[in-house]
């Protein structure tokens, strides 16, 4: 059964986009008649066309799942050390430095989880003295070590995912703009809702620009097998995350909020 439906699915896919490329080509056909449209209208025309076909193809993607909607996956430490220790000793695996963030008094580090995005080792640092007030996630000196956070990249603009999640009842707060030099002193900055009001399991929102994902730079360690968002008010929870359109992630009941982060080698 399951065979026979991933079946349909592929065969409703292929309808789809032969559907959309096939409208779309005849459209192409009328505008390469001879005495049409200019050679600088035509090619805009192209241009056009195969802008809908990569949307079409985008949005049987993010249908099907298959469009990556977690970025990445926050552990929080208070040492960076004790977190980094955490993975060698559990997956025998060697987390890849990063560096500090300036003005939020944390630094991480980096295990790649391969095309999916990455899991980031946040930790306080000490060389910035930042109140924990003011520091990311609130990290304190008596935080336990544990999955923290989870951030989202969406196929669309910050804001506008901010006025879904804002209908939704989910405030993602301000749009700040953070940086931070790599280990070789290139600087990669990103735009994040470091204040959103998550209740606990809710996604972090990211928009890299033009700055490489660092998924893209760090060699594939381990696997995300699942990710599952715990809280005592799952129908709440899902109601946003259905609103947001964040498919990959399972939403359950239970008293205390927590992520539940399944990971293998």
């Amino acid at each position: 059964m399951a065979v026979l439906l991933s079946t349909l699915q592929v065969v409703r896919d292929a309808q789809h986009l032969v559907g959309g490329l096939n409208a779309f080509g005849s459209a192409y056909k009328k505008q390469m008649r001879p005495g049409g449209d200019s050679t600088a209208k035509k090619v805009m025309h192209t241009k056009t066309i195969a802008a809908e076909c990569d949307r079409i193809v985008t949005s049987m993607l993010h249908e099907r799942g298959d469009y990556y909607v977690i970025d990445h996956i926050i552990y929080a430490s208070p040492d960076l050390g004790r977190g980094i220790q955490k993975f060698a000793t559990d997956y025998g695996i060697e987390p890849e430095p990063g560096g500090p963030h300036p003005g939020f008094g944390t630094r991480n580090a980096f295990i790649g989880l391969g095309a999916q995005g990455y899991l980031e080792i946040l930790a306080i640092d000490d060389e910035e003295p930042v109140p924990p007030s003011k520091r990311f996630l609130r990290l304190e000196r008596r935080s336990p070590s544990r999955f923290i956070a989870w951030c989202a990249r969406a196929d669309r603009p910050l804001q506008e995912t901010a006025e879904l999640a804002r209908a939704a009842g989910y405030d993602l707060g301000n749009v700040v703009t953070m940086s931070r030099k790599r280990p070789d002193g290139s600087l990669m900055s990103w735009h994040l809702t470091p204040f959103a009001k998550r209740d606990g399991v809710l996604p972090l929102y990211i928009d890299w620009g033009g700055t490489p994902n660092p998924a893209t730079l760090l060699r594939p360690s381990l696997t995300l097998v699942s990710l599952t968002l715990v809280h005592p008010n799952p129908k709440r929870i899902q109601a946003i995350i259905d609103a947001l359109g964040e498919n990959e992630v399972a939403v359950e009941r239970g008293s205390k909020r927590a992520l539940l982060v399944n990971l293998s080698r």
